[in-house]
């Protein structure tokens, strides 16, 4: 009896220790994305010249508004002719064909009935491609013929595997793989030709100079109530967290390559209580405890949501610090879930908005109604 009291003693002891659950509630937010370089300011229009290409990469950049949904350029206006910006598009050599082989793969199936059923190891066959994407150069230049920007893209090289999806019969040899695959080589690759036509190419070079619109998702962590704690400040802050990234969505881009924030009064408002709240929490941080109200768990989801807030308002330095603190805890054995996606987008941001401080109050100035873009 005495050995399995000290049993029972113990596993409650160990289940808590550290109870505290975190729960994670995804929020994809829209926002307006900060280019990474800056036009003249002398630039109001663009135009687009398609003429270096061949027949049908022109009707798939201009047909069914292709080039409208990848090639614009947010808070300027595209004319056809004599645009401030002109942007060439050029071909410069289509998809090449590397190599074909036919591919191996083992499989199983049960044969037999009764008593005799049992499973039988075949194999398989598809065709192994490599092949090389079509190479494209986008040029722009100013109205003073300066070169804006030069890249060439593409030319990369491809592997994949082709199944022959017209019939449901299995190719049960090499043979077989490779003459189907002869039959519908030319259409395969035309098709895949046609998928590096250049559109994300242009989408690449509007995302370098103009404002865009984007989205992002996060997971924004809670405190689920322990038999020890409750983290009903913790979690409003991570409600109120989430309605202020979600009114970023109302922000506009305006002619010329203006900013306008329609609801940062509000959402700087709400940031600053999380903060307040937050780093009132922060100060109660006891790593060393694992039954302290801010232990590692509860610690990481904190500077988790610290991380954004700070983000959101530009304030980089303390940013840097929840989040360099975030990764080292527990050697990050202890990182919240989503960190180091946090990471990756927050490096990018915060460049982009560093280079985009040139904007002076738009960054963090809410318009009037009268300065709304229409």
């Amino acid at each position: 009896m005495r050995t399995a009291s000290i049993i029972l003693s113990l596993s409650l002891f160990i289940s808590g220790v550290s109870a505290q659950k975190v729960s994670r509630e995804k929020v994809k937010i829209g926002y307006v994305r900060f280019p990474e370089q800056k036009l003249d300011s002398s630039i109001e229009t663009y135009t687009y010249h398609l003429n270096s290409l061949r027949g049908n990469y022109i009707e798939r950049l201009g047909s069914k508004g292709n080039l409208h949904i990848h090639g614009e350029m947010p808070g300027y206006e595209r004319v056809e002719r004599e645009g401030d910006l002109q942007i060439h598009i050029r071909f410069i050599s289509g998809l090449e064909f590397i190599s074909e082989a036919a591919n191996e793969h083992e499989r199983s199936k049960t044969v037999g009935k009764g008593e005799n059923k049992k499973k039988v190891k075949y194999m398989v066959y598809d065709v192994l491609l490599n092949y090389r994407t079509p190479v494209f150069e986008v040029t722009a230049t100013d109205h003073q013929t300066r070169t804006v920007f030069k890249e060439t893209y593409g030319g990369h090289v491809v592997k994949e595997s082709w199944e022959d999806y017209s019939t449901t019969n299995e190719h049960l040899s090499a043979s077989s793989a490779l003459s189907a695959w002869s039959k519908n080589k030319q259409s395969y690759l035309a098709k895949k030709e046609m998928q590096f036509s250049g559109l994300r190419q242009l989408n690449g070079f509007v995302r370098t100079y103009c404002l865009t619109h984007s989205s992002e998702e996060f997971k924004i962590p809670s405190i689920k109530k322990s038999k020890r704690h409750t983290y009903d400040g913790l979690n409003r802050a991570s409600d109120m967290l989430m309605t202020a990234m979600k009114r970023m969505s109302s922000d506009q881009i305006c002619p010329v390559n203006t900013l306008r924030r329609m609801s940062y009064d509000d959402m700087s408002r709400e940031l600053s209580e999380v903060i307040e709240v937050l780093t009132k929490l922060y100060a109660e941080r006891d790593t060393d405890d694992r039954k302290a109200k801010v232990n590692t768990k509860v610690l990481n989801a904190i500077c988790y949501n610290l991380v954004l807030a700070h983000m959101w308002k530009g304030e980089f330095d303390k940013a840097d610090m929840y989040l360099g603190l975030n990764a080292n805890l527990m050697g990050g054995k202890g990182m919240f879930e989503g960190t180091r996606k946090l990471e990756d987008f927050y490096r990018v941001y915060k460049q982009q908005y560093l280079a985009n401080l040139w904007r002076g109050e738009q960054m963090n100035t809410q318009p009037t109604a009268e300065n709304a873009c229409m």
